[in-house]
């Protein structure tokens, strides 16, 4: 169904001077003009991962309207925002934006006493009560004024970041997750590429003689209206068709790195820290972390060996405002700060981040964010996991450890080998691994593959087991069941 608007502010058709019209069949040259938008916004598309914001505007002649701006991040439309505007003048007055509310990650909550504390997400503080939001989905209400200092500080920065602003004059809403499109009003939740077949189908359409088509694009060679017009109408003739207003592409987070040739980007946040990432050679991992340098406090990488299978390319800090423009600028205000490193070779490493003052090297960091790549042949497919002890190990006695995937679906036959990998010394809690193995000897069916752990010590000079897992852990009982920890028991 194609959507109706109204034309422009005033003046109605004799804006029409602005854009390409045409009655009847439009020219073939204007089909042309569209496919090389639609290139123009693929190309743009890929550069910025899909993640954009665009407008679309609608006025009366007499100066009342609205305009609507659709969020989309990673090609999904995640927000719908509406905002309507009075008359009063031939001019519409638009109601000052209404700044999204940042995004909040979980983070370490301590009490004064420095003996007690949660992961959890801030939500609000109120009346010196604060609430907390955990990873179980539980929300938590603390007296404010029992967390340390430096906490308190944090709270009522985010309370301030996320303060709702004034109500604006006439109305306005937002949509997200489920509520999408639940408003009649405003311009539905499209994506651009919907939009570009929104219109495709207006060129496609024969007009009748007293209809007008007005196409435009922007300076980028986008898209900017693809609509007809009734001519025997007259102020406020109704559109139908594609109209924007504007359209805010965001930039990749890995800072407009181009993407080595095959390569994909992998991002990580605050909540990814203690993991274990599989990736490819070549592949981009892009670490976004919550920052504000005005404290004094910055995010430090702890260098990488010479030989290390990663290779750090770039490191930059945003500004709230920086990264979102609806955001206004403000002092002391907080951002995020972007590791982009690359996978160059196959092979484990890792990348240890800590957030400290410069002139503080000696003093424990405020925050540490370690995760583990393991990058290896693209072709080979892995199944990620970490090993659990029953009881905390001596790491240091750990010799190595052989993690393997075998299919056991005959009880009293061999069961062959589908993957195995040997992880060596120095180890450090929790122990990951990373197990490649050959798709085309998996077909998944439940309880056809285990994964097992052995792991080893040496005792005067001589290897043996130190702890196994006594349980069967299974794998591919779908096709995208590759993640599975595995529990182990020390031997007596």
């Amino acid at each position: 169904m194609m959507r109706r608007f109204s034309v422009i502010p005033g003046l109605a058709l004799a804006i029409a001077s602005a854009f390409f019209a045409f009655g009847a069949e439009p020219p073939a040259k204007e089909q042309e003009k569209l496919q090389a938008s639609l290139k123009t916004w693929q190309r743009l598309r890929e550069d910025c991962g899909g993640n954009y914001s665009y407008k679309v505007r609608w006025s009366s002649f007499v100066g009342f309207g609205h305009e609507t701006e659709i969020v989309v991040r990673d090609n999904k439309v995640i927000e719908r925002r509406f905002r309507a505007f009075g008359g009063g003048g031939l001019a519409p007055v638009p109601i000052a934006p209404v700044p999204p509310r940042p995004e909040i990650l979980p983070r370490k909550w301590t009490d004064s006493t420095g003996k007690h504390s949660v992961e959890a997400e801030f939500v609000d503080l109120k009346d010196g009560k604060l609430r907390l939001k955990r990873k179980d989905g539980k929300t938590i209400t603390l007296p404010i004024d029992i967390l340390s200092k430096a906490d308190q500080e944090s709270a009522r920065a985010l309370a301030r970041q996320t303060a709702t602003p004034p109500k604006p004059k006439g109305e306005s809403w937002t949509e997200t997750g489920r509520d999408l499109g639940s408003h009649k009003k405003g311009s539905p939740p499209k994506t651009l590429d919907q939009l570009y077949e929104e219109a495709q189908g207006i060129l496609n359409t024969k007009l009748e003689p007293h209809h007008r088509l007005y196409v435009r694009f922007d300076d980028r060679g986008l898209l900017k209206s693809c609509f007809y017009v009734d001519t025997r109408i007259a102020d406020d003739a109704p559109q139908t068709g594609v109209m924007i207003a504007s359209v805010n592409i965001k930039p990749s987070a890995a800072g407009g790195a181009a993407k080595p040739s095959g390569g994909r980007a992998i991002n990580l946040k605050n909540a990814d820290s203690g993991k274990t990432v599989s990736a490819g050679v070549g592949d981009l991992v892009i670490i976004e972390l919550d920052a504000n340098p005005t404290t004094g406090f910055t995010w430090e990488p702890q260098p990488l060996p010479k030989d290390a299978s990663l290779t750090l390319k770039s490191k930059k800090f945003e500004t709230a405002s920086q990264r979102c423009p609806e955001i206004p600028p403000a002092m002391g205000q907080g951002g995020v700060t972007t590791f982009t490193y690359q996978a160059v070779k196959t092979g484990k490493a890792s990348i240890t981040l800590a957030y400290r003052r410069p002139w503080e090297k000696e003093a424990k960091p405020a925050k540490t964010f370690a995760v583990t790549i393991e990058a290896t042949d693209k072709t080979s497919p892995v199944v990620t996991g970490k090993i659990l002890f029953g009881q905390q190990p001596d790491v240091g006695k750990i010799s190595r450890i052989v993690v393997s995937i075998r299919n056991t679906a005959l009880a009293d036959g061999p069961s062959p080998l589908v993957g195995t990998v040997e992880l060596k010394p120095p180890f450090k809690l929790p122990v990951t691994f990373a197990v490649p193995y050959d798709p085309a000897k998996v077909r998944p069916n439940p309880m056809f593959y285990s994964i097992s752990a052995r792991v080893y010590t040496l005792v005067d000079g001589s290897e043996k087991l130190y702890y196994i897992n006594d349980t069967r852990h299974y794998v591919f009982d779908t096709a995208d069941d590759t993640k599975r920890d595995i529990a182990v028991k020390k031997l007596r």
